[in-house]
């Protein structure tokens, strides 16, 4: 699934992954409320690519961005019979009204 919709979420560094210069990994949150009003919190795994890898090698943890052109995708591993979900995402800004 592609969108170049804004979803602003949270930045959370992954200092464990094999970070190159075209590649940044991370996990990236967003709050959202149920019927009756009350937060949940989705967590995912994030690849930022390009240009967004290197923009996202200077984001401090929990640093507000705003997702503008990403991918969700969900590879599937056939010998491993498991499925990777994470958000691929090309571009993003960082979020106003935030520190």
């Amino acid at each position: 699934m592609y969108s170049k919709t804004s979803n602003a979420v949270i930045y959370h560094k992954n200092d464990t992954a094999p970070h190159t210069e075209s590649c940044t990994y991370a996990k990236v949150t967003v709050s959202i409320k149920d019927k009756d009003d009350n937060l949940e919190y989705d967590m995912w795994n994030a690849r930022f690519v390009g240009k967004a890898a290197q923009k996202a090698a200077e984001l401090k943890e929990n640093d507000h961005i705003v997702l503008t052109s990403w991918i969700m995708r969900n590879k599937y591993n056939k010998e491993k019979n498991t499925f990777y979900p994470y958000i691929l995402v090309m571009e993003f800004s960082k979020a106003k009204g935030y520190h």
